[in-house]
C-alpha cells in the first residue's frame, strides 16, 4: 500500500475563497495573465473540493497532488498540473492540505484580553472575576478593537475563517472597535450584538457603519433569557436545571459585590449519562 507522508495537518486553508461570493469561473475563462492579484497553489498533497463529483469520487471530493488557480476572490480552476498564468504569484503546496476554512460558530472574540483570568474557578467564579467587573468600566473603544484584533489573527492561524462574534455589551465604543476589528480581519463574521439602547439606536449604527457595507459580515441579536432588573430590586434565587438556556446576570452595580455573590454559586453535579450536556446554551 503506498502511503503519502504529510508534514502538516492543515498547513494552508484557502476557505475564504473555497467558501467566497460568486462562482467559479469556467475553464475556458482562464486568465493568460493574472495582474498581481491571482495565486497559483502547486502539488499540494491533498486538495479538498468537496464537490463529489470531482477526484475520487468520495463526498469530499479528494484530488492528490493537485493544483488550485484562485484569480480574485474565485477558484479559477482546480486540476493536476496547472500552468501557471502570467504574473500568478506561486505557493509551494507540497506537503499540505488545502481545504474549506473551518466555521467558529460561538465565540467572544474580546476575551482574549482576560485569557489566563481565574483558571482556578468554575464558570460562575471566572465570570464575577474576569467580566462582571467590566461592566461599566472605562473599557474602550481600542481595547475593544485590540483585543478582537488579536483573536481573529488567532482563528485565521488555524485555519477558520467564518465566525460567530457574541459581543458583550461593555459599551458602545467597545463594540465598535470590535467591529472595526472583524471588517480589517477579512474574515467572514456574524456579530451577535446585544441592545445596549432601549430603542436599539446602537445596533441600527452598528449596522448601517460596519455591516451592511461588508458583503462578509451578517448582524445577529444576541438576547437574554431573563430580563434586567432595577439595580433596586432585590435580587432572587433561581433554579437552574440541567441543560436549561440561560444567562447569568447580576443585579449589583458594585463589581465587588457583583463578584461575592457570583463566587457562592455551585454548580450542579454534572450527570454521568452518555449523551448528555450541562452546558448553557446561551451566551454568557
Amino acid at each position: 500500500m503506498r502511503h503519502t507522508h504529510i508534514g502538516v495537518c492543515v498547513g494552508l486553508i484557502i476557505g475564504v475563497v473555497v467558501a467566497g461570493y460568486g462562482h467559479a469561473l469556467d475553464p475556458g475563462e482562464q486568465a493568460a495573465y493574472v495582474g498581481g492579484g491571482g495565486y497559483l497553489i502547486q502539488n499540494a498533497a491533498l486538495v479538498l473540493t468537496m464537490d463529489p463529483h470531482r477526484g475520487d469520487g468520495s463526498i469530499l471530493g479528494q484530488l492528490e497532488h493537485a493544483d488550485v488557480l484562485i484569480v480574485g476572490d474565485q477558484i479559477a480552476a482546480v486540476e493536476v498540473n496547472l500552468a501557471a498564468p502570467s504574473g500568478v504569484h506561486v505557493i509551494d503546496g507540497r506537503g499540505m492540505i488545502v481545504m474549506p476554512g473551518f466555521v467558529d460558530t460561538h465565540d467572544h472574540l474580546w476575551q482574549c484580553l482576560i485569557r489566563g483570568c481565574a483558571t482556578d474557578g468554575h464558570l460562575f467564579q471566572w465570570l464575577g472575576r474576569c467580566v462582571f467587573p467590566l461592566r461599566g468600566s472605562p473599557i474602550s473603544e481600542d481595547d475593544g478593537y485590540a483585543g478582537t484584533r488579536l483573536a481573529t489573527a488567532g482563528l485565521i492561524n488555524t485555519g477558520v475563517t467564518t465566525v460567530v462574534d457574541w459581543n458583550h455589551d461593555h459599551n458602545v465604543g467597545f463594540a465598535r472597535g470590535s467591529l472595526r476589528a472583524l471588517n480589517d480581519s477579512h474574515l467572514r463574521y456574524a456579530f451577535a450584538m446585544v441592545l445596549g439602547t432601549s430603542d436599539g439606536a446602537d445596533v441600527k449604527a452598528a449596522k448601517a457603519q460596519f455591516i451592511d457595507p461588508n458583503p462578509l459580515a451578517r448582524l445577529q441579536i444576541g438576547a437574554r433569557t431573563f430580563p434586567r432588573r432595577s439595580p433596586r430590586s432585590r435580587p432572587r434565587s433561581r433554579r437552574i436545571s440541567e441543560g436549561s438556556s440561560f444567562t447569568f446576570t447580576s443585579t449589583s452595580t458594585s463589581p465587588s459585590r457583583r463578584t461575592t455573590r457570583s463566587a457562592r454559586w455551585r454548580p450542579p453535579v454534572p450527570s454521568t449519562s452518555a449523551g448528555t450536556s450541562c452546558s448553557p446554551t446561551s451566551s454568557t
